[in-house]
Formats: structure tokens, C-alpha cells, sequence
């Protein structure tokens, strides 16, 4: 197993291939932040979801708005969750086996994974993303979503990956992928 280089990535040679694994993009204020404010969004559930569940019980039709309000509340706290699941415990994967490629995103091993055909992948490089919170394009990037700074073209398709990575880092492993496949 190696390092490049004290970067981000582990990479490993493996009987089949090649392994790269990014860990999320660490973004502190929202690994902190997010927790102290879910402990407040459970607060609003327990009290909403109380009165919702009380009136059923009594045999009443719930308040509308709180009803509606509830739905959003929980869908907001799901996301919430996730992106704080993802900043903690998140990986990128990228392993070279034979003749196909496997990328997965996720955390403990749920997420998305696609398996593409080695010969089909082309135009590895390095590409640059604005990871700034200000930045005026409503980009997930500061949040640790998005994008990625090694990009790759399948078919007529652009895939990406490595947004924890930086530039150094990534071009180094752009080159290092392509002259894997």
C-alpha cells in the first residue's frame, strides 16, 4: 500500500490491478456544525411529530400545515444526516481490475458504484473545480459534493471523481490512471 505522496488517496497494487481509494472532502464547520443542529432538528421533530401522532390518537384530523411541515422537516434532517455521514465517513473508490473498472461512492458501503468497460474509458486529466462556499454557482463542491478533480470520458459520457483530492495530487493520479489503462 502506498501514499501519493502524503496526498489523500491510498493507493494499492492488487493481483487484478490497481485500487484508489479518496476519502471525503473534510469541510470542519459542517462536521461540526451539522450534529449541534440535527440535536435542534430532533427537538422539532419530537415535538411535531407528538402532536401529529397525539391528535390521531384522540381521534382528530392532524393540523394540514403541521402535517406538511413535518414531511419537509424529515426530509430535511435525512439530508442533513446524509451530508454529515458523508463528511465523516465517506470514500471514493476507483479499482482498475482486468477489463473493467469499478468506481464507487458511498459510505459503508452504501452508495452509488458503477462498473464501466476498461477499453471504453478515455481522456483521463486533471480538472479544476471552484470548492469555494462564495463562489455564485450554487456549487455542492463546499459541502463536499460535486464534481471531482479527475475527470474521464466513457462513450459520450464525462465521469469524475477525487474532489477531496488537490491539484497536485489529482494531476498526479490522472496520469498515473491513464498510463494504468
Amino acid at each position: 500500500m502506498e501514499s501519493s505522496d502524503n496526498g489523500t488517496a491510498t493507493i494499492r497494487r492488487t493481483p487484478n490491478g490497481l485500487a484508489i481509494t479518496v476519502p471525503s472532502r473534510k469541510q470542519w464547520f459542517a462536521m461540526i456544525f451539522l450534529p449541534v443542529w440535527l440535536l435542534g432538528w430532533a427537538a422539532g421533530f419530537v415535538a411535531a411529530g407528538g402532536s401529529v401522532i397525539g391528535s390521531l390518537g384522540g381521534g382528530e384530523i392532524p393540523d394540514l400545515f403541521l402535517a406538511v411541515w413535518l414531511i419537509l422537516w424529515t426530509a430535511g434532517g435525512v439530508f442533513a444526516l446524509s451530508v454529515v455521514s458523508w463528511l465523516w465517513f465517506g470514500k471514493e473508490a476507483f479499482r482498475i481490475e482486468g477489463s473493467r473498472v469499478v468506481y464507487f461512492r458511498g459510505v459503508f458501503g452504501f452508495g452509488m458504484r458503477k462498473e464501466l468497460h476498461r477499453g471504453q474509458i478515455t481522456n483521463v486529466r486533471y480538472h479544476a473545480v471552484d470548492t469555494s462556499l462564495f463562489s455564485g454557482n450554487r456549487n455542492m463542491a463546499a459541502f463536499g459534493f460535486g464534481e471531482g478533480r479527475i475527470r474521464f470520458d466513457y462513450g459520450m459520457k464525462t465521469f469524475s471523481f477525487g474532489l477531496a483530492l488537490d491539484e497536485a495530487e489529482a494531476r498526479y493520479l490522472a496520469d498515473r490512471i491513464a498510463a494504468e489503462l
